[in-house]
């Protein structure tokens, strides 16, 4: 290929999990180094997607380049974005419709898209209930997934301060409801600390919101249909 026919493109490496070895690390060199040439046939940027063992290979690393590497989630939209959504997909939607889908999803951009999926598919704008129980079974595997970056085979089936401590946190920011509370309150509610590395994978795997309240951060978990999901998934 001419390169001044291909124009400026990323490389992108799904599953970077697989990556999290010794023997991967000496790849790592050849690809910064490429990513920092300025020819037309190089990459502009690299992008890697992984889950939370990757994201902890990443901050135990002593290699600068990895430390580098910036991580960003895909997190909640804002009320007035979120709204905005609703009505593009649902121009009938009022105020309140508005305000239950925000209260189901936590304005999560890709659980409100599978509930308005679900919602116009069956024409359910005056069932929201079913358009939910709708939603939560296609996003089964999603949770599930998630449930094992949570539990790393552990088992967890209770509850409260004797949990692991993502989970004593996710459940204490659940009773805390929409208002939620500072990673120090968490802290003792939970009996803990630090709590700021479970924090930081709530907030990765975008279950936790993270947003700043009279000047301090403060952690909400206001997704319900996630909530929903955990609260059974823990009794069982």
């Amino acid at each position: 290929l001419d390169p001044a026919s291909v124009g400026a493109f990323a490389l992108m490496f799904d599953g970077s999990e697989a990556l999290c070895t010794a023997e991967c690390l000496e790849a790592f060199e050849p690809l910064f180094d490429l990513s920092k040439r300025r020819e037309d046939w190089a990459p502009v940027s690299l992008v890697f997607a992984g889950g939370r063992d990757f994201r902890e290979f990443i901050l135990d690393s002593k290699n600068p380049d990895l430390k580098k590497l910036q991580q960003l989630c895909l997190g909640a939209l804002k009320d007035d974005e979120a709204g905005m959504m609703v009505r593009e997909m649902l121009p009938e939607a009022n105020a309140r419709l508005i305000k239950e889908v925000s209260y189901l999803t936590g304005n999560h951009p890709y659980l409100l898209n599978v509930l308005l999926d679900e919602i116009i598919e069956y024409n359910l704008v005056r069932n929201l209930r079913a358009a939910a129980d709708n939603a939560g079974m296609r996003l089964e595997p999603l949770f599930e997934n998630i449930w094992m970056a949570f539990d790393r085979g552990r088992g967890v089936h209770y509850r409260g301060s004797y949990a692991a401590p993502e989970h004593a946190l996710m459940q204490v920011l659940m009773e805390m409801g929409e208002y939620g509370c500072t990673a120090k309150q968490a802290e003792r509610e939970v009996g803990l600390r630090p709590l700021k590395e479970f924090a930081d994978f709530l907030v990765s795997c975008a279950v936790v919101e993270r947003v700043m309240r009279d000047g301090q951060y403060v952690l909400q978990a206001k997704s319900m249909l996630w909530n929903d999901w955990y609260r059974q998934r823990i009794s069982r």
